[in-house]
């Protein structure tokens, strides 16, 4: 038994690409704004009409759609965690990168740099974005590396050690094995945050620096969270509506089913390295789960 409507809707927007991304900005503008409205208006939730559009202008390449999202990095985090949740740390960079072209990295770059300290999630989500679009061959080496090394000597002045910790993991994720001795040097000043990472015993072995660059980049590149998005229904498949033993909300076209909250667990550092699953049992890796947390 196959879900009806999402499947078939998504099919005919695919057939006809060119007006479907038209109407889609449309759509993705419109809730955007709306969403604004209702958070503005103390609103417990969001209605999440916005979430197919975004997902399928990634299917797309709509380059158009970069810069509205892109925008919503720009506000607090506690707006962006209301509106996409756990997407902030996990889907958006993909859907980000998938809309990009290469010259848009100028603009990941101002969003990295120019936000303030309580935009931790949306500047590293600028930055995943960017280690995308490297990963894809759309940026530099050299871009990447500079990127990288000026985003730390910034966390580094501003003492952030969770910001310093994040892109140290970036850095290795991506095969930047020439910043080893400079993050090194960070971990032995205690200017980066253990109870993340933790100690740089732990960090080394975890980054695996006797692989060769090329292959640890390969390695990203099959991550879920690490490419663009090619297929909006093998990212979606598990929402209300597609599986076909859940029951649809009403609002199918509109509303995915929100992420459930988090649980929380204590001594997780000290166990577990980014790169390990991680200990709810969500299935995704530490750093992209309850690292934070």
């Amino acid at each position: 038994m196959e879900p009806p409507v999402q499947r078939e809707a998504i099919r005919c927007l695919r057939a006809n690409e060119e007006d479907a991304v038209a109407l889609l900005l449309e759509r993705l503008n419109h809730s955007l704004e709306q969403a604004l409205m209702d958070y503005e208006d103390g609103a417990d939730d969001t209605r999440g009409a916005y979430w197919y559009p975004m997902y399928l202008l990634a299917e797309f390449r709509a380059h158009e759609a970069f810069e509205p999202l892109a925008a919503l990095l720009e506000h607090d985090e506690e707006y962006t965690d209301w509106l996409l949740g756990e997407a902030v740390t996990e889907d958006f960079a993909c859907i980000l990168a998938s809309c990009a072209q290469p010259d848009n990295f100028i603009r990941l770059r101002e969003l990295v740099f120019d936000n303030g300290y309580k935009r931790l999630m949306n500047r590293l989500a600028a930055l995943e974005a960017a280690c995308i679009l490297y990963a894809c061959g759309e940026v530099s080496h050299c871009d990447i590396l500079q990127l990288l090394r000026e985003a730390l000597a910034q966390a580094t002045k501003q003492k952030d050690r969770k910001m310093a910790a994040f892109i140290a993991c970036s850095a290795v994720d991506i095969g930047m094995f020439e910043m080893k001795d400079e993050i090194r040097l960070l971990f032995e000043q205690g200017k980066v945050e253990q109870q993340i990472v933790g100690n740089w015993k732990m960090f080394a072995r975890e980054s695996r620096f006797e692989q060769t660059p090329a292959s640890t980049l390969r390695k990203y590149k099959q991550d879920l969270y690490h490419r663009k998005i090619d297929n909006a229904i093998s990212v979606i498949e598990s929402w209300p509506g597609f599986k076909p033993t859940t029951k649809a909300p009403d609002n199918v076209l509109a509303v995915p089913q929100k992420a459930k909250e988090k649980q929380t667990y204590s001594g997780f550092a000290s166990k577990a390295a980014p790169n390990d699953p991680c200990a709810c049992g969500s299935g995704k890796k530490y750093k992209k789960c309850c690292m934070e947390y």
